[in-house]
């Protein structure tokens, strides 16, 4: 079943501004190398995360696959160029 829908519906965000407990959908990466390198560890456009925990004082963020529940931690300054919308402050 193909589920479409509107990304206009969805607040669009960084991934650093993200509220923990978050489920959102990875929208876009600005930097070529950082793009490259979430695609290489099997982070993908267009699928759906889990903002699992934030640490403290600016340091990696903890995101998971809602289909796989693979884990990665993704740097602070590096969610700061990882655009993502989110579902959960509506427009």
């Amino acid at each position: 079943m193909l589920i479409r829908f509107s990304l206009n519906y969805f607040k669009q965000m960084t991934l650093a501004d993200c509220p923990t407990g978050e489920t959102f959908i990875l929208n876009s990466v600005e930097q070529v190398a950082l793009k490259n390198r979430l695609f290489d560890l099997g982070i993908r456009q267009g699928n759906f995360y889990k903002l699992i925990t934030k640490a403290p004082m600016k340091g990696p963020l903890l995101i998971q696959d809602s289909k796989t529940s693979n884990a990665w931690a993704i740097r602070f300054d590096d969610a700061l160029f990882i655009q993502i919308c989110s579902e959960s402050a509506k427009r």
